[in-house]
């Protein structure tokens, strides 16, 4: 009987509802300050479909829908202010688009940033400090950076087309003021570049083996802390960002990491905002996982010091559907609150109790 009571008092990943929609949804994502979210995806025309969802009677109701010209691959909110609901949106043709959400019908802002490729994914930077920007990564290799005050006129520009290689994903961080932030850019050959917009510099470069699916940092808003990076073959891996290695000793990374094996692609990965030690991954057999990374006892050591990796627990896992599950979406509002999408078509509501039951 303790037993039991002891498992009922773990976190737990709990499917609150569902509804299913009549396109492939290729994200979710929370509007920020607000009980409703965000599916997009491709249309069985090959149109964009944009729809927003509420909770209503334990029930997930659409409250709009709007059809765009091009399929939708990737949005974000990150770049505005929390009480100025803009959203980025990219598509399959590489044009990036930013709208008001009460009007989808005029583009505040946008800008054909990968003529001709899909634009694979787009990360915001703005919401806490400095300007607000967006960074979006491209089939084309190339990785942009705009101010979204600048029309048609990018910031920074990290060109990988004479490689042959795409770019699938992309990630703020280290903007803990206005003037400093760097972009982390992950390729389908399993390179990850962080570079430094502020020093204009490639700030460290390193292949993960696997194409890099998602890219997120705990805190993007803060120093550089951890950066998640999820990849083909089912595998995963956890960067520890704080303290970089400048000695001479091979035995020793720049920066220490810590990887997962499991099955099949893992499609997304999300640090929970309240707390930067837990960590969800979407897998190919439409499972939710709860990581949890544990600390080491010394973060560095050594003179010139270096980075010591720690662990990665799971804390709980739960399954969805039998199709891979694509997306995942924290609430920033109210913790272990989330929504997620899969490849079967639905919209999923989510929530992880007991997070405070971790010490």
């Amino acid at each position: 009987m303790e037993e039991q009571i002891q498992k009922l008092k773990q976190p737990r990943i709990i499917q609150y509802t569902s509804k299913s929609v009549n396109y492939s949804i290729t994200k979710v994502t929370w509007i920020p300050k607000s009980a409703r979210f965000a599916s997009l995806g491709i249309s069985s025309s090959n149109k964009g479909k944009f729809q927003i969802f509420s909770l209503k009677n334990n029930k997930i109701v659409t409250q709009h829908e709007a059809n765009l010209p091009h399929p939708l691959t990737c949005c974000t909110f990150d770049h505005c202010k929390l009480d100025n609901r803009q959203v980025a949106l990219g598509d399959n043709d590489g044009w990036l688009w930013v709208y008001d959400l009460e009007n989808l019908n005029k583009p505040l802002f946008k800008t054909n940033a990968h003529p001709n490729q899909s634009l694979a994914a787009v990360a915001g930077c703005g919401r806490v400090h400095g300007a607000p920007e967006l960074a979006t990564a491209g089939f084309d290799g190339n990785v942009r950076v705009y101010d979204v005050r600048l029309p048609n006129q990018s910031v920074a520009f990290l060109d990988g087309s004479g490689d042959g290689r795409q770019a699938w994903s992309v990630a703020f961080g280290d903007a803990y003021d206005a003037t400093h932030r760097c972009v982390a850019a992950g390729y389908d050959n399993g390179d990850l570049k962080v570079f430094d917009l502020r020093m204009n510099a490639m700030l460290w470069e390193h292949n993960l083996k696997n194409g890099i699916v998602s890219l997120s940092y705990d805190r993007a808003e803060s120093r550089q802390n951890k950066l998640l990076a999820t990849c083909l073959e089912g595998r995963f891996s956890v960067i520890d960002m704080k303290t970089r290695y400048t000695g001479d000793d091979d035995a020793y990374p720049e920066f220490p990491s810590v990887s997962q094996k499991t099955e099949g692609t893992v499609w997304d990965g999300a640090w929970l905002p309240q707390n930067d030690r837990l960590f969800v991954t979407c897998s190919a057999q439409g499972e939710a996982s709860l990581w949890e990374y544990v600390y080491p006892s010394e973060r560095s050591i050594g003179d010139p010091p270096h980075g010591v990796a720690g662990q990665i627990k799971l804390v709980h896992k739960h399954n969805f559907t039998s199709q891979p599950l694509r997306s995942w979406s924290w609430n920033r509002d109210k913790a272990g609150l989330a929504c997620a999408s899969g490849f079967d078509q639905r919209v999923y509501v989510a929530v992880c109790s007991n997070l405070d039951q971790l010490d």
